[in-house]
C-alpha cells in the first residue's frame, strides 16, 4: 500500500513540473487576445467616439466584412482590438459587442499586423466552442481595404482568409490631415524625446557594462590579508551565510527548484514584465532621468539574480544526481529541471535577438 502511494505521488510530481514549466515559460508572457464580454459600442456612431480628436492608424476604423458584419477595430495600450458591431447572420447575435481579435504593429510605420483571433465552431449542445488562431493582416496602401491570411485552416480544412472594407472615414488620408501638427511642434517634440529614447533603446550596452566592470572587480581586485572586525563585516558575513550555499549547490535540489529558482526569480521578475509590457512609448518618453537610471539598475540586479537562481539550482541538480548514484537510484527529477533550464536560457536569448 505504502508503495503505490508513493508511486501515485512520483507521478502527480512529475505532472507538477510539468505544468509549472508550461507556466512559468509562456504564462507570464500570454496575454488575452478576445473575449466573450460585451463591452464593445452598441452602433456606429457610439463607436466613432473611440477616435475623437486624434488621427488614425492605419488599421483603425469601422469596417465591414461579407458574412460577418459591422466592425470596429481601434488602439488600445500598444495594440489594436477589434469588435464586432453588428452581425449579418442573426445565428451569431451573441457575438455582437465582443473583442474578437488583437492586432500588434510589426514596427512604427508598417501597414502589416500580426493578429491573434478568435473562431467558433458550433458544438452538439447548440453552444460554441473558442479557439485563438494567428495570422497575417495588411492594409492597403490608400487604407480602405485590409486583409486578414491566417496561419492555418479551419477544422473542417477550409480557408478562413478575409476582407475588410474601410466604412468610416470615407478617406483615410484626408481624415488624418485635420490632425497634422505644425512643423515646428513636431520638430520640438523629437528633439525633446530623442534623448530618452536612445537610453530605452541601448539599456542592454548598460547592463553589459555593469557584468564587466564587476567581472574585472572581481578578479583583479585582491583580498585583504588585515582582518578588521566590525559590524558591518559581521553583517557581510551573514549575508554569505546564506548566498554561498545555494550558490554552492549545497541547498535540497527540490528547495532551490521550487523556492529560488521559481518562486523567487518569478517574484523579481514582475517589475520587468510590467516594464516591458505595461508602458507604452510615450510612458517611456516621458520618463525622468532618476527612473530611467532606476529601471536600469533593476535590469542589471535581475540579471544578476537570475545567473544566481540559475547557477545555483544548476549546482543541487549535480549533487542531487551524485546523491541518488550513490543510493542506486534514478535522478529524472535532476534532468528534468536541468532541461527546463536548458529551454529556458534558449527561450531568453531568442527573445533578445528578436528585440535586437
Amino acid at each position: 500500500m505504502i508503495n503505490i502511494i508513493k508511486s501515485f505521488l512520483k507521478k502527480v510530481s512529475a505532472l507538477i513540473i510539468f505544468v509549472n514549466f508550461i507556466t512559468i515559460t509562456t504564462a507570464a508572457f500570454s496575454e488575452t487576445y478576445w473575449s466573450n464580454v460585451k463591452d464593445g459600442p452598441y452602433n456606429v456612431e457610439q463607436a466613432k467616439k473611440k477616435f475623437e480628436g486624434r488621427r488614425l492608424d492605419f488599421i483603425e476604423g469601422i469596417w465591414f466584412s461579407d458574412g460577418l458584419g459591422s466592425l470596429v477595430v481601434f488602439k488600445k495600450n500598444d495594440k489594436y482590438r477589434m469588435y464586432i458591431i453588428e452581425v449579418e447572420d442573426s445565428r451569431y447575435y451573441q457575438f455582437e459587442r465582443t473583442w474578437e481579435a488583437t492586432f500588434i504593429k510589426r514596427n512604427d510605420y508598417s501597414n502589416v499586423y500580426n493578429f491573434f483571433g478568435r473562431v467558433w465552431y458550433k458544438n452538439s449542445s447548440g453552444g460554441f466552442d473558442n479557439f485563438t488562431q494567428t495570422g497575417e493582416a495588411t492594409v492597403e496602401t490608400s487604407g480602405d481595404i485590409f486583409y486578414m491570411i491566417y496561419d492555418e485552416l479551419s477544422r473542417q480544412g477550409r480557408v478562413m482568409d478575409s476582407k475588410y472594407v474601410r466604412v468610416w472615414p470615407t478617406n483615410f488620408t484626408i481624415y488624418n490631415q485635420q490632425f497634422a501638427p505644425k512643423k515646428e511642434k513636431v520638430k520640438k517634440k523629437v528633439e525633446r524625446s530623442k534623448p530618452k529614447t536612445q537610453y530605452k533603446d541601448y539599456w542592454w550596452v548598460v547592463v553589459l557594462l555593469g557584468l564587466l566592470a564587476f567581472f574585472l572587480y572581481v578578479t583583479t581586485v585582491k583580498k585583504s590579508k588585515i582582518k578588521i572586525k566590525s559590524r558591518t563585516q559581521k553583517k557581510d558575513s551573514e549575508i554569505k551565510k546564506i548566498l554561498k550555499p545555494y550558490w554552492q549547490g549545497k541547498v535540497s535540489y527540490g528547495y532551490s527548484f521550487w523556492i529560488y529558482l521559481t518562486l523567487l526569480n518569478g517574484v523579481l521578475s514582475i517589475p520587468a514584465i510590467y516594464l516591458g509590457y505595461g508602458l507604452t512609448d510615450s510612458d517611456w518618453n516621458n520618463m525622468s532621468d532618476i527612473a530611467l537610471v532606476g529601471t536600469y539598475l533593476y535590469f542589471i540586479f535581475l540579471l544578476a539574480a537570475k545567473i544566481y537562481f540559475i547557477v545555483g539550482t544548476w549546482r543541487s541538480a549535480e549533487n542531487y544526481k551524485i546523491l541518488k548514484k550513490r543510493k542506486k537510484q534514478g535522478a529524472a527529477w535532476a534532468y528534468i529541471g536541468q532541461f527546463y533550464i536548458i529551454l529556458s536560457i534558449i527561450r531568453g536569448v531568442m527573445m533578445m535577438v528578436k528585440e535586437f
